[in-house]
């Protein structure tokens, strides 16, 4: 490359450099107006009388405000592009689960999905864990999931797995849109390169960092065609070594099953137990609940139970569940609440029921209730 070639390259760069930079300091403004209105919305929302409309707007303002959190941290990635890679491959790890990551992105793009009537189906392993950035992890989770919701076509799937593959963790986020040109393949994931996918990475930095974060990680990160149309972006990383077995351990006791059919009451307990440490999988429908249960997912160290259901009592649920095959599950403890205190009373008290309490739930003491009951 001769010197006229290399300061033209250079200045491309530069330029390039710079609209990010402005970009990403006139993209600031907004957000700042989203941040302001989500935390007057929690503030009137804590403020005010508590009932479920209060219980929903302060549940979506801190899902706002975690979503305004990671695009801070995304402006803050294209600031720094000029100084390296270093910001990266800079990591601040701690214990958590792949799993977990995934539903609180699955959660947050919620309405993105409900939007394009698009079909989510998310198959995982149990207790993968690890040492991970949580904050750049969850940034490479998005990137891809937002990625797939632009190129699923309306009412199309998305297939999400985190499994176990020998010493890693795999996990994979399929569409089933137009997928790559063959000649794009060794390219997608290379800095400022849009090429043939424009949009999956709109800057031409959106997978070229997911690339970096993975790798700094220890893992790879590839994509490819499926024979049946669409693409598929997969990444690994490291499984837990031996020596933190006891940290994995932990964690499975901390693994919580709520059963309540109202949607609003069942997203705030998952919410707040995910923000104590938890990991937490919810079902509206309780015939559902126990037909994952019989098959072996989501196994809990506690279920929660609404008492009142569509179709099923607590205490008709309660006696599928002493039915099933599997030790673990019959032997699970209960936390029934209701809001018809005497009602429940009033039945014959299930040998597995530990505890009964009244809605509206203390905070407090549900977590007391469930402290004792997992320990």
């Amino acid at each position: 490359m001769d010197d006229k070639t290399f300061y033209a390259s250079l200045d491309q760069t530069f330029s390039r450099e710079q609209m990010l930079a402005i970009v990403s300091h006139d993209i600031k403004n907004p957000i700042s107006v989203i941040q302001l209105e989500a935390q007057m919305l929690l503030k009137l929302a804590d403020e005010g009388v508590d009932n479920p409309l209060s219980n929903k707007v302060r549940h979506q303002a801190n899902r706002i405000l975690r979503t305004t959190e990671r695009m801070k941290e995304l402006i803050s990635d294209l600031l720094e592009k000029h100084k390296g890679e270093h910001n990266l491959s800079n990591l601040e790890k701690s214990h958590c689960t792949l799993g977990g990551l995934f539903q609180d992105v699955l959660d947050s793009l919620k309405a993105l999905f409900v939007q394009k009537h698009l079909h989510i189906f998310f198959r995982q392993d149990e207790y993968l864990a690890g040492m991970f950035d949580k904050a750049k992890l969850t940034q490479v989770i998005t990137n891809l999931l937002s990625n797939a919701v632009k190129f699923a076509p309306d009412g199309g799937q998305i297939h999400i797995q985190v499994l176990q593959q020998a010493e890693e963790i795999l996990c994979r986020i399929c569409d089933n849109g137009p997928g790559l040109k063959s000649e794009d393949m060794n390219h997608v994931f290379e800095k400022f390169w849009t090429g043939g996918v424009r949009g999956r990475s709109d800057t031409g930095l959106g997978l070229f960092i997911c690339k970096s974060i993975v790798e700094a990680h220890g893992g790879q990160i590839f994509v490819e065609n499926l024979p049946e149309g669409g693409a598929c972006f997969s990444f690994t990383l490291p499984l837990l070594g031996a020596d933190q077995t006891e940290i994995i351990i932990k964690d499975k006791h901390r693994k919580i099953l709520i059963i309540d059919d109202d949607e609003d009451l069942r997203d705030a307990m998952a919410w707040v137990l995910n923000k104590e440490g938890y990991s937490v999988h919810s079902y509206g429908d309780p015939y559902k609940a126990f037909e994952s249960l019989a098959i072996g997912r989501h196994r809990p160290q506690l279920m929660i139970v609404d008492f009142q259901m569509d179709g099923m009592n607590g205490f008709e649920f309660l006696k599928k569940k002493n039915e099933c095959s599997e030790l673990d599950v019959r032997e699970c403890p209960v936390i029934l609440i209701s809001a018809s205190p005497d009602e429940v009373e009033a039945q014959e008290r299930s040998e597995d029921l530990k505890q009964l309490m009244t809605k509206p739930l203390d905070l407090e003491s549900l977590l007391e209730n469930i402290k004792n009951l997992t320990n």
